[in-house]
């Protein structure tokens, strides 16, 4: 039995959907993309959002490259833990703000 059918079975008034975090580093960003491509990885509920997850020691260089690699290819990557990585929110919000 299906995760979906079940929760409807127990009228529980919910849609599941797939998706996956994804843990993202500068140098391999060129495999996760292709894997991304050909669905290896997936994409939140078959969108084009990536819930992309960085390295705790991630410099802001590597995150703007993951972000824009992912951003060039379609996808519209969500950072997932933010709050995880403090070396780096201080300049997204920067450029959320520009």
């Amino acid at each position: 039995m299906r995760l979906q059918d079940a929760v409807s079975e127990a009228e529980i008034n919910v849609r599941i959907h797939k998706g996956c975090e994804i843990l993202c580093a500068g140098e391999y960003i060129d495999d996760i993309i292709y894997g991304l491509d050909i669905g290896t990885f997936s994409t939140l509920g078959n969108s084009n959002h990536v819930l992309a997850e960085l390295y705790q020691d991630a410099k802001p260089s590597e995150a703007l490259t993951i972000v824009k690699a992912l951003t060039e290819h379609g996808y519209k990557p969500i950072i997932a833990h933010m709050e995880r990585n403090y070396n780096i929110t201080s300049l997204m919000v920067r450029l959320l703000i520009q």
